[in-house]
């Protein structure tokens, strides 16, 4: 690799993909994408923002990160590097609307059950991890793991209201 496909957090698209670099941090760079993104959705969730107004910012993000992805993926020559964490973002982002309120306590179990979808892969993850590829595959899979994972926190809720 020449010096000028270096991956470098200079370039604007290695600083977006790895959420301002906390993509390169030791161990579990996934988990520090999701970090880097709780306070963003606690935001969400304390100021009661309507979904309406951030599904247009949700689907420019999605589309630019598609993009910037297939880009950095054929500059750099790699796949789904461990840098690129900006699937975990949109991944765990999804959830926001689903959390209740700001309480803390719910707010980490959303980041728990995302981080245990993402890691563990259950179908259909694992399907999408393996079988659709570029940018579109990088996020899907984190996409797939939001949703099962507002479906375990609705369904711990439930079942702990039947319980009680």
């Amino acid at each position: 690799m020449n010096n000028e496909n270096k991956v470098s957090l200079k370039k604007p698209e290695i600083f977006f993909l790895s959420l301002c670099g906390s993509g390169f941090l030791p161990k579990a760079p996934g988990t520090w994408g999701t970090l880097v993104t709780t306070p963003f959705v606690w935001l969400f969730c304390y100021l009661k923002v309507p979904t309406v107004f951030v599904i247009p910012f949700y689907i420019i993000a999605f589309l630019g990160s598609v993009f910037l992805i297939n880009f950095a993926q054929k500059k750099q020559g790699v796949g789904d590097a461990s840098w690129i964490v900006v699937d975990e973002a949109l991944g765990f982002s999804l959830m926001a609307p689903f959390i209740d309120g700001a309480n803390l306590i719910h707010l980490a179990l959303a980041f728990l059950l995302f981080r245990l979808f993402d890691a563990v892969k259950p179908f259909p993850v694992n399907w999408l991890d393996n079988n659709i590829k570029g940018g579109l595959g990088v996020i899907l899979d984190d996409i797939a793991a939001g949703i099962l994972s507002i479906i375990g926190y609705k369904l711990v809720f439930f079942i702990s209201g039947l319980l009680t």
